[in-house]
């Protein structure tokens, strides 16, 4: 499963907090603004970028196994999961989360 950005055929996944709630952003807080069509860059260790082209973002259940999201895909491609939909303050849990693929961009 999965992959590192760069490797040819694989799916880099990437997971983060969308804020911490109520007043904070976090790292992929933004994450829900991307469209088809929007360009991701990625820079490995060495400073190399690796440019992604988003394809789709989906919302899923905050129970659904997103394993098969995170699979390789036979090209490469990068899948973005944070958290979307309604706070639950009771038990500090999003409704839902957003996944995002991107596929290489040459």
């Amino acid at each position: 499963m999965g992959g590192f950005p760069g490797v040819p055929q694989s799916n880099a996944t990437f997971s983060g907090h969308v804020d911490y709630h109520p007043n904070f952003t976090a790292v992929f807080w933004d994450v829900r603004q991307l469209v088809p069509g929007d360009e991701i860059d990625i820079y490995l260790l060495d400073g190399t970028p690796i440019r992604y082209v988003v394809q789709w973002s989906k919302w899923i259940g905050d129970e659904e196994n997103f394993g098969g999201y995170a699979a390789k895909t036979g090209e490469e491609a990068l899948t973005i999961v944070t958290c979307t939909g309604t706070f639950d303050s009771a038990t500090r849990n999003y409704s839902n989360r957003l996944v995002v693929r991107a596929v290489r961009f040459w």
